[in-house]
């Protein structure tokens, strides 16, 4: 079940498996490629902390953006922003996008996305992220 998306900057491309007994056949795709995007566009190379940070730096210069305290979401207690009137072209349909950063460290770990009507489009929650752990080359390889 499920799958493994891996994207690589260096070579710019995404290589991807299958789980399961597919799982054995790894194949490698351009990131814009649709086979390895969501149904509304979004990209596995966009789908990272430095990406939340720049579409974030990109809110507060262009959108209108909000700190609406400390709150509890799905059991996570953190530090919540709200963005709106986001350029929808530019991010997928997305009229509005909260952000709890995690209360301790300040990382992301939880983004809900909106349209103009208020429907949930996209939904990212961060779990059992882990700091400062030593990764290896290994790590990164199907």
């Amino acid at each position: 079940k499920g799958a493994v998306v891996i994207y690589n900057p260096k070579t710019e491309k995404v290589r991807a498996r299958k789980g399961g007994i597919l799982g054995a056949i790894k194949l490698t795709f351009d990131p814009t490629d649709k086979k390895v995007l969501s149904i509304r566009g979004h990209r596995v190379d966009e789908s990272h902390m430095g990406a939340i940070l720049n579409r974030w730096l990109d809110y507060l210069a262009r959108a209108k953006v909000e700190y609406k305290g400390e709150t509890t979401v799905d059991s996570l207690k953190g530090l919540l922003l709200e963005a709106t009137e986001c350029d929808t072209a530019k991010y997928h349909g997305t009229w509005k996008e909260i952000l709890l950063l995690d209360a301790d460290n300040h990382l992301p770990v939880l983004i809900e996305q909106f349209d103009r009507s208020g429907k949930l489009i996209h939904r990212v929650r961060i779990k059992d992220l882990k700091l400062n752990t030593g990764l290896k080359k290994e790590d990164f390889k199907l």
